[in-house]
């Protein structure tokens, strides 16, 4: 998971978007009971459809919670908050994620033994705000919302692949509720995603040792070939860290593991 700016989406969007948008929103608010609004958020549905486009291109097609890019699947617009109960921010493109199907719906993979899929869960610490008219800030979410700036970095990746709580911070009970709730429910703990992680992880290791050498025989030899195969793999590492590759949070948490000891991480991690 990275931070997804949404003044990126609000660029984006269109003026026909918004004007739908807005009548959407003027219609739920005239709905007087829960049918009527059933009735609304089926028949303007478009209006999420017509946004995902948008939401896709802005993280390069990958799914905000889990960073899969899978060109073959239909993915979906998730409401962050469900559109079943905070109804008054259905058609707000600030509730709007791109989410892949493994971590929106419910899925269970019976070799790894796990399960997941975030379907309509919003587990929450507060108030529950029931109405239009109740502060969304007396609740406090549990799933780690990737629009939120301070939420991915509590999200850690090991070299196993899995998805575990960032050790910096591991003694805040609250930042370990959350990432158990978020792993639990955007199934980041699924097997092959697990092993995409390992393997992004393993390419930056690689990377990194060919780098280190290569800089070594530089600096021994002061071959210029040398000099130039250290920048490659320098600016491999760049490309495997950059926010627009896939399991890019799993590549920098290596980068960032190996920064002491690696003059190519260093120097990849220099230039984010």
């Amino acid at each position: 998971m990275r931070w997804v700016d949404l003044e990126r989406v609000e660029d984006m969007l269109t003026p026909e978007w918004i004007d739908s948008a807005r009548e959407a929103m003027e219609k739920i608010d005239l709905a007087e009971d829960d049918e009527s609004r059933r009735t609304v958020l089926r028949d303007r549905a478009k209006v999420w459809r017509d946004a995902k486009n948008i939401l896709k291109h802005v993280m390069d097609q990958k799914c905000w919670y889990c960073e899969t890019r899978n060109m073959r699947s239909d993915n979906a617009v998730d409401h962050f908050r469900p559109k079943s109960h905070y109804w008054w921010i259905a058609f707000d493109y600030k509730n709007m994620r791109f989410s892949c199907t493994f971590c929106n719906s419910r899925r269970i993979d019976r070799e790894g033994g796990t399960s997941g899929g975030k379907q309509d869960n919003f587990p929450i610490e507060g108030t529950l705000a029931g109405t239009a008219d109740d502060s969304l800030d007396d609740e406090e979410a549990l799933l780690l919302d990737p629009c939120s700036y301070e939420d991915p970095p509590n999200l850690w990746f090991d070299e196993t692949g899995r998805a575990v709580v960032n050790p910096v911070v591991a003694e805040d009970s609250k930042a370990r509720k959350r990432v158990k709730e978020s792993v639990r429910l955007y199934h980041l703990d699924f097997g092959p995603l697990t092993t995409l992680r390992r393997r992004r992880y393993l390419d930056v290791i690689s990377a990194c040792q060919a780098g280190d050498a290569s800089r070594q025989t530089f600096l021994t030899t002061g071959d210029p070939i040398a000099a130039k195969l250290w920048w490659e793999r320098v600016a491999q590492v760049r490309r495997l860290i950059d926010r627009a590759s896939p399991h890019s949070a799993a590549a920098r948490c290596a980068a960032l593991g190996l920064k002491a000891s690696s003059a190519t991480a260093e120097r990849a991690l220099d230039v984010m």
